[in-house]
């Protein structure tokens, strides 16, 4: 079934559950002592009530389908190096009872997740290239931007430029590396979750190339949990410090392109401690990583033949075409561009202030939200 055709869900309400959460994306609700997540079918962006033609709510059909499709596939990718909040749905056994709690529309759209103690309250956007809020910039987080860089332009080493986690109706904000400490607590847990963030975004990156499509940036949220709940099996962590860094990083930035040894120039990462924490937290599970893991809602996704034209189109001084080729992204971005074009949403904007969006352009991301999730899934086919 295409994804696009079925019918949208926008309300979620689950008879016999009670519900724990109602975001602006997703519902979430209590079964027994897990939380049900459930991917609606509405889209937004700047924390902004967007509305389409008809003042009804802002969606395409089919959106919670492909999110779920592809949070399942990154799972796979990125659970065998870190623990998640996930836990396998298993409808033929001790979860069998939502089958007749939920139809099948509503599965299709649902993963089951452990509760946490807390949340860290910061946001790691790992960025590969130089996109969003830090074109025309000359720093973020308190790292230098070297001059001259433009949109699509590849950063001289990955950066982490974690923000603050705000409140609704509230911008987040940038955070330096220090600061990021700080928010977190304890400076064993933001190296770890410093260095992972930087392995998460490689791995799914690596998969992207693959596919054909650069993966300019990530952002990953993490949570805090006791020890002794049920953890992924997550793979071997060698003992051998350089066999670690090799296996963690070094092959994987050779893979998309960046060089073996660029993990020393990371600011502010300790790669000893975060290879103590990372055999610890393999065993006690006390850091996972949260629901958004590369996803075409919480990551930019762009097809590399558009780089690539941008990239010739901007040797011979064609700015304009190369800006055009650059901005033509196969995720959630383009939504929001759409949305700045209207004159209505931003960040600078109130955020009580109301979106319209046509029909035409909110479609169109759903379209291209389905076509990056096949491209993801080549190699199952």
């Amino acid at each position: 079934m295409n994804p696009l055709t079925a019918a949208p869900v926008i309300d979620v309400q689950i008879p016999g559950l009670k519900k724990y959460y109602d975001g602006k994306v997703r519902a979430i609700f209590e079964f027994y002592s897990l939380l049900l997540m459930v991917v609606r079918d509405l889209i937004g962006a700047f924390d902004q009530k967007h509305l389409l033609e008809g003042n009804v709510p802002a969606h395409y059909p089919g959106k919670g389908m492909i999110i779920r499709a592809l949070d399942k596939l990154f799972t796979q990718i990125v659970g065998g190096f870190v623990p998640i909040d996930q836990v396998t749905l298993d409808l033929e056994g001790e979860h069998k009872e939502l089958t007749r709690l939920l139809p099948p529309e509503i599965l299709l759209r649902s993963t089951l997740h452990l509760q946490a103690e807390s949340p860290f309250k910061v946001e790691c956007i790992v960025r590969d290239t130089l996109e969003g809020s830090g074109v025309g910039k000359t720093e973020i987080c308190g790292q230098e931007i070297p001059k001259g860089l433009r949109l699509g332009d590849e950063l001289p080493r990955l950066m982490l430029t974690p923000t603050s986690k705000a409140s609704k109706g509230h911008k987040d904000q940038n955070l330096t590396l220090k600061e990021f400490a700080e928010t977190v607590g304890d400076a064993d847990v933001a190296n770890y979750i410093y260095g992972i963030s930087m392995k998460l975004h490689l791995e799914i990156a690596r998969h992207g190339k693959w596919c054909g499509y650069q993966h300019p940036d990530d952002k990953f949220e993490f949570f805090q949990f006791p020890e002794g709940l049920p953890i992924n099996p997550v793979g071997y962590v060698p003992h051998d410090f350089n066999e670690f860094i090799d296996y963690f990083f070094g092959k994987a930035l050779t893979s998309i392109g960046r060089r073996r040894n660029e993990w020393q120039e990371w600011p502010e990462f300790n790669p000893r401690a975060f290879m103590d924490f990372a055999r610890y937290n393999r065993e006690k599970g006390v850091v996972r990583l949260g629901d958004e893991k590369g996803t075409t809602d919480s990551s930019r996704w762009r097809p590399t033949f558009w780089t690539e034209l941008g990239d010739k189109y901007r040797a011979r001084g064609m700015e304009e075409l190369a800006l055009a080729c650059m901005r033509e992204y196969d995720c959630k971005e383009n939504f929001r561009l759409r949305s700045k074009e209207t004159g209505q949403g931003d960040y600078h904007i109130a955020a009580d202030k109301t979106v319209t969006m046509t029909n035409a352009n909110v479609l169109e991301t759903g379209r291209r939200n389905l076509r990056c999730c096949l491209a993801m899934h080549q190699h199952q086919i």
